[in-house]
């Protein structure tokens, strides 16, 4: 196992000693909780103006609002955090953010809402896994048809209230960014394996909560990396 040491960098709603105390536990390393100061000036550079078009830094545009977030570019941001870190070897960083991710795709010329930005460090955005996965289609078109009966969907998607939920889901992300550094594989095709990339809340509940385990095939590669360690 390439990492000997995780550390992760809370914000405000995440209790990095909990999860902290997972990632030791299920991978045998140490892992220690820190804070992050970086440059703000500079995230705030990375807002994007435009959804249709690549962000440049520095552009100079109203951000884009979603939901009452701010849209950031993903890998702008990545990279001022990363200016913000004392790498040590063998250390893997993992930052937390209440700042909503988003990543270019070439496919449809236009930004998605992103729930992680995996490299060393990873970004795990807390917005966008309440917004990235999708929630049903019936919930979409109640919304629109502005439907009364709205509270029939409680509990089918992620809230900012559901802290215990949004943990169980932020350990589950963690795992997923910590694979893809280890062995390049950060996602699965089981729905029930905890590396799943859920495109929608209903999988990602799911993935993460109902079932909450590795497949057979991820089990065996995580007790590889344990044993790499000793």
């Amino acid at each position: 196992m390439k990492i000997s040491c995780i550390r992760l960098y809370g914000c405000s709603g995440v209790n990095t000693g909990k999860i902290a105390s997972f990632l030791t536990e299920t991978f045998g390393v140490q892992c220690i909780t820190s804070h992050l100061a970086y440059d703000t000036n500079m995230a705030d550079s990375c807002a994007i103006g435009d959804i249709y078009k690549p962000h440049r830094l520095h552009d100079v545009a109203a951000p884009i609002i979603y939901n009452g977030y701010k849209l950031y570019d993903g890998y702008h941001l990545l990279d001022v955090m990363g200016d913000a870190i004392l790498y040590d070897p063998g250390t893997f960083h993992i930052v937390f953010t209440n700042l909503l991710t988003c990543t270019y795709d070439d496919s449809d010329k236009r930004y998605h809402a992103r729930s992680m930005i995996s490299a060393n460090p990873s970004v795990i955005s807390i917005p966008g896994i309440i917004e990235a996965p999708a929630k049903s289609r019936e919930y979409y078109v109640d919304l629109m048809t502005n439907s009364t009966d709205m509270a029939k969907y409680d509990g089918q998607f992620l809230t900012c209230d559901d802290h215990h939920a949004l943990e169980q889901v932020m350990c589950g992300y963690c795992m997923q960014s910590i694979f893809y550094y280890e062995c390049g594989e950060a996602f699965c095709s089981d729905k029930s394996c905890r590396l799943y990339n859920a495109h929608w809340q209903a999988d990602l509940l799911h993935s993460q909560i109902e079932s909450g385990v590795l497949c057979a095939h991820h089990d065996v590669l995580l007790q590889r990396m344990k044993n790499a360690i000793n």
